[in-house]
């Protein structure tokens, strides 16, 4: 056994021991950097903030008299500098932080210009084929340089990107009005499913805003498919299942949004079917002390198997 893998053991007993998680890990990486490394990024990102005003504020006040060329070079052409300058950014350590909010930039501005020169030569304008031709090539510039660079925004925006080239693809192909609820379905389980994945990578910064999205998508799907039919109470369990699995990778925002959207069906329910009945208050919370015991015996259970191991 290598010198490597003895210490990798060590750090996992460690850690077991003490009941230290990767989260915990990640929090004191967070916590632990110095203010001197952190006021170079608070700079960049307010620069990219009042760039991003200026053009706005810039485009907003002479968007008519600026023409077509003059769009495009605003939207598109910035645009493509910016993330020209993002790439430029990422090989210099001096700039390194700021290649970020370039990238975000970049990706904000360039789809509006696409979107712009397809509707400019169009003859018969198709907005959702727009979308998906525009997601189309931001996904073929994002997606190799992603692979590149590994860079964790990178990844947020070809996820943005995905999620718009899914809900346009099935736009286009006239099913969108018909299966809008199974379209979320898919959707958001997929983004929980990816998000489950990089959790454990070097993109986990980006997770809790991508378990939000899935988990909303996802839910508010499962309810609409659910609603007033015999399996309504599977969304009481897929909130269950939410949060088990939120305990499982350490993820708040996956325990947050399946306990809320338990809170929200019991609610729901209790409205719906025993609102004026005085026993099923106490049912509750009789169930509810009975989860909190059997959490505590679950606690000691396997306290009990790690120290038999």
């Amino acid at each position: 056994m290598s010198d490597k893998t003895q210490a990798l053991s060590q750090i996992q007993l460690l850690m077991q021991s003490h009941g230290i998680t990767l989260a915990d890990i990640r929090h004191l990486e967070d916590t632990g950097q110095p203010a001197a490394r952190s006021i170079p990024r608070l700079f960049y990102y307010i620069g990219g903030i009042l760039i991003f005003a200026g053009i706005g504020i810039f485009t907003t006040s002479f968007w008519q008299d600026i023409g077509f060329g003059g769009q495009v070079l605003v939207t598109l052409g910035i645009g493509f500098f910016c993330y020209l300058m993002g790439l430029a950014a990422v090989k210099e350590a001096r700039f390194e932080k700021a290649a970020t909010p370039l990238f975000l930039i970049s990706s904000l501005l360039q789809p509006t210009g696409i979107l712009l020169v397809l509707e400019h030569f169009s003859t018969k304008p198709d907005p959702a084929m727009g979308v998906l031709i525009m997601v189309g090539i931001m996904l073929a510039q994002q997606v190799p340089t992603l692979i590149a660079l590994k860079r964790s925004v990178l990844m947020f925006t070809s996820l943005l990107f995905y999620g718009i080239a899914f809900t346009a693809a099935f736009d286009v192909m006239t099913v969108l009005t018909i299966d809008m609820e199974w379209i979320g379905l898919v959707l958001g389980t997929s983004y929980l499913m990816i998000s489950a994945g990089l959790a454990r990578s070097e993109h986990y910064a980006i997770t809790p805003f991508w378990f939000f999205v899935g988990a909303t998508v996802f839910l508010i799907s499962l309810f609409d498919i659910v609603e007033d039919t015999t399996l309504e109470l599977l969304y009481l369990g897929a909130g269950a299942v939410m949060v088990y699995i939120g305990t499982v990778l350490a993820s708040r925002v996956m325990v947050f949004m399946g306990t809320l959207s338990m809170l929200c069906y019991i609610g729901y329910f209790s409205y719906e079917h025993v609102q004026d009945s005085l026993g099923w208050p106490l049912v509750l919370i009789i169930i509810g002390i009975s989860f909190m015991a059997l959490g505590s015996l679950a606690l000691k259970l396997s306290a009990r198997i790690k120290q038999g191991a």
